[in-house]
């Protein structure tokens, strides 16, 4: 058992089920060995020696997502050797085992980040975004009847190399799309639109501020018509863009100071229409989590730590 990694990329999903509501959030050690610690719903925040994902390389990226109540669980980074990694939990197994993506050889530049939604135009699939070493954003989409992946139809203008990437999807919109969030060459931040026929648009979040290179982002979307873009700004401050079916794009505005190259995730909860949980570092060691029980209108830390090996 070792330590979390100082700046560990940040994952975190979250899914309800009999027993209500659960959050995991994924880190890495310094070791190399991806980590789960979790909130369960009348239990609170605890970890166990064995949550043990997989093993990537130091400082990959980390995306995770899941469905049909948190039985499918999907953990991506990248390996010693830059491929992408899919690693797989189904309850009632026995573990984490590795996915089909695993062996597929989509090989990403080795500072690629990483995003990843389950969706699909006409039936269930997953989706997930890296960066290649042009410095485009690629998308890989699993194809499950036969459960192989091919590479999708994303051509998106070039990212600043080491990107944050974050991607949402939506099943309640009457026209189901993907969103990917990701910093431009000239370290503008970005929003992507997979549309309903299939194409992709750019969107409207034009965050106010300055982003330093390789600035984190990353995006909770939850309802029908809610979306909240986290991002750390110049000042390491962390701050959030709104969006709503009734304002659209709202202003940028400050949530919290952290730590330099702080890394960010953000989950909504399953059960709580208007409840939102964001993750990031406020010290080497620590994991700390931010909540907004008013649909992302103000936030206040939760927990200061949650659950980490140290």
């Amino acid at each position: 058992m070792a330590p979390i990694l100082n700046r560990s990329n940040l994952a975190a999903i979250g899914f309800a089920d009999g027993n209500g509501d659960h959050i995991r959030v994924y880190y890495q050690d310094v070791e190399g060995y991806i980590r789960e610690t979790f909130y369960d719903n009348g239990i609170g925040w605890a970890r166990r020696d064995g949550d043990v994902v997989g093993k990537g390389k130091l400082d990959t990226g980390i995306a995770a997502t899941t469905w049909a109540n948190g039985t499918q669980i999907r953990v991506y980074y990248l390996s010693e050797d830059d491929h992408l990694v899919e690693r797989c939990y189904t309850g009632g197994g026995s573990g984490w085992s590795d996915g089909s993506l695993t062996s597929a050889g989509f090989r990403a530049a080795p500072y690629s980040q990483v995003g990843a939604v389950p969706f699909s135009l006409d039936k269930h699939d997953a989706r997930v975004y890296y960066q290649d070493t042009e410095n485009n954003i690629i998308e890989a989409v699993l194809q499950p009847a036969t459960e192989t992946w091919v590479k999708g139809n994303a051509n998106l203008p070039t990212a600043i190399p080491g990107t944050s990437i974050s991607a949402v999807s939506s099943d309640n919109r009457p026209n189901r799309r993907v969103w990917v969030y990701y910093q431009l060459a000239n370290t503008q931040p970005t929003e992507y639109q997979l549309m309903s026929n299939g194409d992709w648009v750019v969107g409207g979040y034009k965050p106010a501020g300055n982003f330093p290179p390789g600035a984190y982002i990353s995006a909770v979307h939850w309802g029908d018509y809610n979306i909240n873009v986290f991002a750390v700004a110049d000042g390491n401050t962390l701050v959030k863009t709104p969006w709503t079916k009734a304002a659209a794009w709202q202003s940028t505005v400050p949530v919290e100071t952290v730590i330099p190259n702080a890394p960010i995730a953000s989950v909504k909860v399953a059960t709580m229409p208007t409840w939102i949980r964001v993750y990031t570092q406020p010290s080497g060691q620590l994991i700390s989590e931010l909540g907004s029980n008013d649909d992302g209108v103000s936030f206040i830390t939760m927990q200061s730590s949650i659950p980490v090996d140290r």
